[in-house]
């Protein structure tokens, strides 16, 4: 993930992301609110192999809690614990009984995610 903090209270992120037969890429707008929680939500695209191959539209949602605070040059640095949900779309196509089903589906990832931010 990287991006640019515009203000004190907003900042615009894109990420890349490589998993077991999805690739995705995203942005996402962020809010900061008094340097501790950060709101943020976007749009991505994954592109996925394997048993359901094809394109996965979704929105990406995230809440984080930062625990740090700011240096004496004014960076916000902080340990950071947050709730990352992915909700996307997947097509399908599945035989049963010899009948071939197709359709769209709705689904849902959710990541709890630690690291560290610096901004």
């Amino acid at each position: 993930r990287a991006g640019a903090q515009i203000s004190d209270t907003f900042g615009v992120f894109g990420e890349f992301g490589i998993s077991s037969m999805v690739l995705a890429a995203g942005a996402m707008a962020e809010l900061t609110l008094g340097d501790m929680f950060n709101l943020g939500g976007g749009l991505f695209l994954g592109l996925a192999g394997g048993y359901m191959p094809g394109y996965m539209p979704g929105l990406d949602l995230r809440a984080t809690l930062g625990l740090g605070g700011r240096g004496p040059s004014g960076e916000l640095s902080t340990f950071t614990i947050g709730l990352d949900v992915k909700l996307f779309l997947v097509s399908y196509s599945v035989t049963v009984a010899g009948m071939v089903r197709t359709g769209t589906a709705l689904g849902i990832a959710p990541m709890v995610m630690i690291g560290y931010d610096s901004r």
